[in-house]
């Protein structure tokens, strides 16, 4: 952390996880063994404003205390996870697509005092792969990836037990990595990034494509007419029924994701990988093609090492890495 300020600490310990995403905000409250005392969640369109985002996330972590049972002087410390651009060793926030005036926020010091307790903030996806270390898939694992795909797709690395940011602070952006040159616009303003093809959206993406070129779907008809109300969830549900155009768009994105775990086995020796985010729900339609395409990819001897994981701790991962890391920010600053 930036500062280490040394804060006292008396009585019981608890500390206080955040997780910011577009649509909601959450906070908890947690014991030492991970265990949520008190849980709150409100809209987080409260926090578009820059200038009135760590006081609302104050009052969100108070609410929470609140409905623990616990007062704010029992707390530790405060782990924020963010949706979002994040420099983890400034606790800056360079850049929140849900909130385009979040530019390089300096929402750490912020928060800090606000609450007078030491805070560490960092990216979703980085705090989502630090809870399953901690609690989930991946624990006692040393050296591991995280993928977490939904709309979008974010990722993270724990190289030899700790998160690697990198010096930028934004290691993990597997999901900007070209895969297609010849691919769609990708919402950062690249062509044929992962996320393209790996995600919510690129399943869309790539039925819409399927579709358009021939294949036959029981949803073509619906997906002209209304294509908004056709999801990945909903091309899910199709596939497992044997739909032809739903089969192949799940198809590609188990190709694009196990091109990207070949890429890491090959560029980082990583031979663990966590697989997350509600695009894990329809594991068994990607999940062992990924794993074969990883391993043709692949040089053999890595590849025999390697195993995938599906991610254990769901919508709670980013907040129970929060809180673990949040721990360690307590440890750090008591010395």
């Amino acid at each position: 952390m930036k500062n280490r300020r040394k804060f006292p600490v008396k009585g019981p310990r608890f500390v206080a996880a955040l997780d910011v995403g577009g649509t909601n905000m959450r906070a908890a409250i947690s014991g030492r063994d991970g265990r949520v005392l008190g849980r709150v969640e409100r809209s987080s369109r409260v926090l578009e404003n820059p200038s009135r985002a760590a006081g609302e996330l104050a009052r969100l972590v108070r609410e929470a205390a609140g409905e623990a049972g616990v007062t704010l002087p029992e707390l530790v410390a405060v782990g924020m996870a963010v949706a979002g651009g994040v420099d983890a060793h400034k606790g800056i926030v360079t850049q929140c697509p849900q909130f385009s005036a979040w530019r390089n926020l300096k929402l750490q010091d912020q928060l800090m005092k606000a609450l007078k307790l030491p805070v560490v903030i960092i990216n979703d996806a980085d705090a989502a792969l630090a809870g399953e270390q901690w609690l989930g898939s991946a624990r006692e694992i040393e050296t591991v990836a995280g993928i977490f795909m939904g709309t979008g797709l974010g990722g993270a690395l724990i190289l030899d037990g700790r998160l690697w940011h990198g010096p930028s602070g934004m290691a993990g952006e597997f999901g900007h990595l070209l895969y297609d040159p010849q691919g769609r616009r990708c919402n950062c303003g690249q062509i044929g990034c992962y996320e393209t093809v790996a995600s919510g959206t690129g399943v869309k993406n790539s039925f819409a494509d399927i579709v358009a070129q021939g294949t036959r779907s029981r949803l073509a008809r619906r997906f002209r007419e209304a294509p908004r109300e056709i999801t990945a969830q909903t091309i899910a549900r199709a596939a497992m029924q044997g739909d032809p155009a739903a089969v192949e768009a799940w198809d590609r994105l188990a190709d694009a994701l196990g091109a990207l775990l070949s890429a890491l086995v090959m560029g980082l020796s990583v031979d663990r990988f966590v697989i997350g985010g509600k695009i894990a729900l329809a594991w068994p339609l990607f999940a062992r093609r990924a794993d074969k395409v990883m391993r043709e990819r692949s040089f053999r001897y890595p590849a025999r090492r390697a195993r995938i994981f599906r991610a254990r701790l769901g919508d709670n991962a980013a907040l129970a890495g929060a809180a673990g890391l949040a721990w360690k920010a307590a440890a750090q600053t008591s010395k």
